[in-house]
């Protein structure tokens, strides 16, 4: 999904103050848009707000290569 739409998606989750969330994403994408139009916002470009959010654990996605 593209930028603006994960923005989008971070002001709700915002909004919602929600006490934990779960975030699967990757951290490798060869470019900015596939040839088939697909767009990835790395899961560290990811517009989490860390003065509300703790990163309890970090590990490689079993989908990545």
């Amino acid at each position: 999904m593209g930028r603006e739409d994960v923005e989008d998606y971070f002001c709700l989750i915002n909004r919602l103050e929600p006490r934990y969330i779960f975030h699967q994403n990757s951290n490798f994408f060869p470019g900015e848009t596939s040839s088939h139009g697909h767009t990835e916002v790395l899961a560290r470009d990811f517009p989490i707000d860390y003065g509300v959010y703790e990163e309890l654990n970090r590990a490689v996605a079993p989908w990545q290569g």
